[in-house]
């Protein structure tokens, strides 16, 4: 399923902001917790070849942070149901975004 793609320019002074939202499955309540860990845990780790020290370093230089978080979401039908979210967030300077899109991948 090809994902959904929104946007809406604006004056950032040259920042992208970009937020990468998952659909979240039902989960059993004993698995809440760690759901709240990796969502801590996700951007404070290594990833692929890199050691948690290289990614921290190509974070902190090609970006102005990246981060997770869990939402929940009203639903625009019925403000009643919520849909819960990982969000990954992160913001660069507009000639990073290629290297933004490459952390979060």
């Amino acid at each position: 399923q090809e994902p959904n793609l929104y946007f809406h320019e604006t004056f950032t002074n040259d920042i992208l902001y970009a937020t990468l939202s998952f659909d979240l499955p039902n989960l059993e309540k004993e698995d809440l917790p760690y759901l709240r860990l990796f969502s801590l845990l996700l951007t404070q780790l290594g990833a692929g070849d890199k050691t948690y020290v290289q990614m921290l370093d190509w974070m902190q230089a090609k970006t102005g942070g990246v981060f997770s978080t869990l939402a929940l979401n009203s639903q625009v039908m019925d403000p009643n149901i919520v849909k819960p979210t990982l969000q990954i967030q992160g913001k660069a300077l507009h000639h990073d975004q290629e290297q933004l899109f490459k952390i979060f991948s």
